[in-house]
């Protein structure tokens, strides 16, 4: 089962949106995880993305997170990742390690 979280972290200089995925990304959950991402970059506020949980990701996932980090770099929006081994792998492996600041 995947689950799509966005939730908001309180601190003394504001909220910041968080998406908190777990589960698996592929062509049958991609939609909500675009969803969610979008979702939490619209509020204009840096975003944080929790893929910790992530058990899977494939290239329908990819491309999910490329259209966010364009959409966000677009808006001028800062968007961190935190990935799951699968995430960074699929990342280093398609050449954007570095774009996600991963480093192997």
């Amino acid at each position: 089962m995947t689950d799509f979280r966005s939730t908001s972290r309180v601190s003394a200089t504001g909220a910041t949106p968080t998406c908190v995925i777990a589960g698996e990304i592929d062509i049958r959950t991609v939609e909500g995880f675009r969803s969610t991402l979008l979702g939490a970059l619209r509020s204009g506020e840096p975003a944080i993305v929790d893929l910790t949980r992530v058990t899977f990701f494939g290239v329908a996932g990819l491309r999910a997170l490329v259209e966010a980090r364009d959409y966000a770099a677009a808006q001028q929006i800062s968007m961190w990742i935190i990935g799951s081994h699968c995430v960074e792998r699929l990342l280093v492996v398609a050449g954007l390690g570095d774009d996600f600041g991963i480093r192997r």
